[in-house]
């Protein structure tokens, strides 16, 4: 596997821009453990995949 074998990882502001709300919205959505799933590296940086940013949306669709 290559490094362009691999998924690019979005940063918080990059989800936040996507979605249209502040990165403060969406740190405390992975606080409260609702949002898109974080990919955590330490305790101060968290990054997502762009399919689960996707699988997020989809599952917010009203019905």
């Amino acid at each position: 596997m290559t490094k362009a074998d691999l998924p690019r990882l979005m940063t918080r502001p990059e989800v936040a821009d996507y979605l249209n709300i502040s990165t403060g919205t969406l740190a405390n959505w992975n606080s409260a453990g609702t949002g898109p799933t974080p990919v955590k590296w330490n305790s101060q940086s968290v990054m997502y995949l762009p399919e689960d940013v996707l699988d997020w949306v989809h599952s917010r669709r009203a019905e």
